[in-house]
C-alpha cells in the first residue's frame, strides 16, 4: 500500500497528461479493490459439495459432500509409500500393491492397514490380577487382547485373540542387617 501512495505522489510530478493520470488512478483503484476483496473473502475452511452451497463446518479444514462421488486419495506402490520421508501422523495413502488404505502412526512408528477386516469391531484389552500359582510363581497379571465383535464393550471368551501372563519377579533373599542407628533422646 505504501508503494501505491509513493507512486501516486510521483505521478503528479510526471509528464503524464491529466486523462492518463486519471486512467492510471482508476487502474490503481481497481487493483486495490481486487486485492481487498480477495482478502475479505478468505476462509479458514473449505467445503466442496455438489449438493448445496452451505458453508463448511467450523471445526473442519476441508469438508466434502456428495451423493454420487467419493474421495480419491493419493495412490502409490508400497516402495513409494515407504519412501516418504518423515510422514506426518495420520497420513493416508492408497497402496496399489496391497489394494488397501494405509495410515502412518508416529506413536507406533509404522504404516498400518485400514483393511484388517475388523471394521465393525474394536480392539479391547483386559487385565486380571493373578495369584501366585503354576502360571506365575509370585503372582502377576493376565493380559488378554481381542476384537469386540458383538460391540458389547466386553471381551468375551470367543473374542480373545491373544493371552499373555506378565509375572512378578521372584522374591529375593533377605538382605544383611544394617548398622544400628543412633539412639534418640529419652522419652517422658
Amino acid at each position: 500500500m505504501l508503494s501505491f501512495i509513493f507512486f501516486s505522489f510521483q505521478l503528479e510530478d510526471s509528464i503524464l497528461t491529466k486523462s492518463q493520470s486519471q486512467l492510471f488512478m482508476k487502474f490503481l483503484l481497481l487493483v486495490s479493490s481486487f486485492f481487498l476483496s480477495v482478502f475479505t473473502f478468505c476462509q479458514s475452511n473449505v467445503r466442496i459439495s455438489d449438493i448445496s452451497n452451505i458453508p463448511g463446518h467450523p471445526s473442519s479444514v476441508l469438508e466434502l459432500e456428495s451423493i454420487s462421488k467419493g474421495l480419491l486419495m493419493p495412490r502409490m506402490t508400497t516402495v513409494q509409500r515407504i519412501g516418504i520421508t518423515s510422514p506426518a501422523n495420520g497420513l493416508l495413502v492408497y497402496d496399489t500393491d496391497v489394494n488397501c488404505v494405509m495410515y502412518y502412526s508416529t506413536t507406533l512408528v509404522s504404516w498400518n492397514s485400514l483393511c484388517s477386516g475388523t471394521a465393525a469391531s474394536s480392539l479391547i484389552a483386559n487385565t486380571t490380577t493373578v495369584a501366585a500359582g503354576a502360571n506365575c510363581p509370585s503372582g502377576g497379571v493376565l493380559l488378554q487382547l481381542g476384537n469386540d465383535a458383538n460391540s458389547n464393550g466386553v471381551i468375551d471368551a470367543a473374542e480373545i485373540t491373544s493371552s499373555q501372563y506378565i509375572c512378578n519377579g521372584q522374591v529375593g533373599a533377605t538382605g544383611a542387617q544394617g548398622p544400628i542407628g543412633l539412639t534418640g533422646p529419652q522419652g517422658p
